[in-house]
């Protein structure tokens, strides 16, 4: 076949196809139209190619020395309806979302350890650490440095 002829059936295909997107489009329009009694926003076809990238990030928390008692278990259920929360783990997913509470803060009052990731590429691993000197005897457990490496 000739390269115009090849031409002329590429051109044609792409008509066709053109001709049944909006013969799907109209008919959709057509039936939504009669159901809801208004025409629906119709999407550019260039915008159906774009690709949305959604976030995610995970936390977990765990306690190991104290277990959270039932109101301890309240308070941080109040940061999060997601999460799966015992007395010894708060886990939860989001998608899109972040998570209302303060790791630091959540470790200081709660935990023993602390997990993050996130799809972006950070991720952190957070321990808490009895104090070594004598005169940090009597103070709260401390919280180590985050740990953090590479995505």
């Amino acid at each position: 076949m000739s390269p115009a002829g090849q031409a002329g059936r590429e051109a044609c295909a792409g008509r066709l196809a053109a001709d049944v997107l909006q013969a799907h489009v109209d008919a959709r329009r057509r039936r939504i139209g009669t159901e809801h009694n208004r025409l629906p926003v119709v999407t550019p076809l260039s915008q159906l190619t774009k690709v949305t990238v959604s976030e995610y990030q995970y936390y977990e928390f765990l306690a190991i020395d104290r277990p959270l008692d039932e109101q301890q278990q309240a308070e941080v259920r109040a940061l999060s309806t997601r999460a799966d929360i015992t007395a010894t783990s708060f886990t939860s997913e989001y998608h899109g979302g972040d998570f209302r509470g303060d790791p630091r803060k959540m470790m200081e009052l709660y935990y023993d350890a602390h997990l993050y990731f996130a799809n972006w590429g950070t991720r952190t691993l957070r321990t808490r650490c009895r104090p070594s000197s004598a005169s940090a005897a009597n103070s709260p457990l401390a919280t180590c440095a985050p740990s953090t490496w590479p995505g």
